[in-house]
């Protein structure tokens, strides 16, 4: 009997670092994006790639919020990380 392997998702993880490299406007709409797609999927994948672009969002240069929404972005980041184990 032929057994066809299973492959990894065709997601591809980006650094923190390389993330922030992108325009904020980018990252935002990837971060709805991938809301939108856990929401569907709900695959472990599916949310290591949110919790790689919130990353991104919290350490880019140009990413100026108060410390209110860097809390709520914190917090989501946790919530993330979980649902990605």
């Amino acid at each position: 009997m032929f057994v066809v392997p299973s492959r990894p998702p065709k997601t591809t993880l980006v650094s923190p670092a390389a993330a922030a490299l992108k325009p904020l406007a980018l990252l935002r709409a990837e971060l709805r994006f991938g809301i939108r797609r856990y929401i569907r999927s709900q695959t472990p994948a599916v949310a290591r790639q949110v919790v790689c672009t919130l990353e991104g969002l919290i350490c880019h240069p140009d990413f100026h919020a108060d410390l209110a929404e860097r809390c709520i972005c914190k917090r989501m980041l946790a919530y993330w990380r979980m649902l990605s184990e």
